[in-house]
């Protein structure tokens, strides 16, 4: 009897580890298909019109991303450009740093799941944010938002749709 239980605990740990590795697999699938792409996209940047830019790289075999961005207000105005190096492991959690030519170094952290990610940022000492990325399959765009932490509630400041290139 106890050797039956056993070897039902053993299959049903392997199971379940096979079936969250897989779903993780196909989780990192849906961007490797998005990278070696520019995305450009338009919304708003604190209220204003805005134009955007990123562009996914996989690296070492889909053990990094990386994240190339800018945002500008118009045509004339400088922007701010960015470089950011993503991590996940087997259960989508997400690491990373994020830096930009405001000179800023951010930590990233979050969770992959599915067509989105969620990744929180922050500043040692400094600001504090939040970024949902979404694909939208059905019509090939991203959805991205950015929000800042103020006063402990986070504000939307940034939002655009971006389309491929």
């Amino acid at each position: 009897m106890w050797k039956c239980t056993y070897t039902l605990i053993l299959v049903l740990l392997f199971t379940l580890g096979l079936s969250a590795q897989a779903q993780n697999q196909s989780e990192k699938l849906w961007l490797d298909v998005l990278c070696d792409t520019e995305w450009q996209g338009t919304g708003k940047l604190m209220g204003r019109p805005a134009v955007f830019k990123m562009n996914w790289k996989k690296h070492w075999g889909g053990k990094f991303y990386s994240l190339a961005f800018e945002n500008k207000m118009n045509e004339v105005e400088n922007g701010m450009a960015a470089r950011a190096f993503y991590q996940w492991d087997d259960s989508g959690k997400i690491n990373g740093q994020w830096f930009d030519s405001r000179g800023k170094q951010l930590e990233l952290t979050g969770h992959l799941h599915e067509n989105e990610f969620l990744v929180f940022w922050k500043e040692q000492e400094g600001e504090q944010g939040k970024s949902h990325y979404r694909y939208q399959p059905e019509d090939d765009t991203w959805v991205v938002k950015d929000y800042i932490k103020i006063k402990e509630a986070y504000q939307l400041f940034a939002e655009a749709s971006y389309r491929r290139k």
